[in-house]
């Protein structure tokens, strides 16, 4: 994997991820809580359509949290939910299209450490006018330490996600 592919795959995790939280099985407490958020981030991938020619991603997410306590206040499960808005945008030509994501992630911790993550929805997919669906990654995802355990659904998320990005937005 190339090291700018790297960098927007990190990028895109962060995103979604939207930080890391230690949670647990859900135990007798109170209510849960919930919250909502918001988080823009915006990246420029230098070159990615060639020399000079740079791909501007602009995310916006609004997340919904429901967090589960146990007894001791302390989290033991996190249901996070995501709406996102990610515009893409090629520098020579000014060429963009935006793509709209719902992706809920469950995460579980078990004596502290977060040992399961489950995400279901289109983490990616960006569709352009006139090229149609040009990226998809979709379905489901469980990663237990670290390790992805079983994925299913569309993945075409390979080496050549930005040339591809790039010439539907020509």
């Amino acid at each position: 994997m190339s090291s700018l592919l790297r960098r927007f795959a990190v990028a895109l995790v962060a995103i979604a991820v939207g930080g890391a939280t230690i949670l647990a099985v859900p135990a007798a407490a109170g209510p849960p809580e919930k919250t909502k958020g918001e988080f823009e981030f915006e990246f420029t991938s230098t070159d990615a359509c060639g020399e000079g020619i740079d791909i501007l991603l602009q995310f916006e997410r609004v997340s919904e949290e429901i967090t589960f306590t146990d007894e001791n206040g302390e989290t033991t499960r996190e249901i996070r939910s995501f709406r996102s808005n990610n515009t893409w945008t090629r520098s020579d030509n000014g060429n963009t299209t935006v793509d709209r994501n719902r992706v809920t992630r469950i995460d579980t911790v078990v004596d502290g450490e977060l040992v399961r993550s489950a995400f279901s929805g289109p983490q990616i997919s960006i569709t352009v006018p006139g090229e149609g669906r040009v990226i998809l990654v979709a379905g489901r995802v469980i990663v237990e330490d670290g390790e992805v355990v079983f994925e299913r659904g569309p993945d075409n998320l390979d080496s050549n996600f930005f040339p591809r990005v790039c010439a539907a937005l020509a």
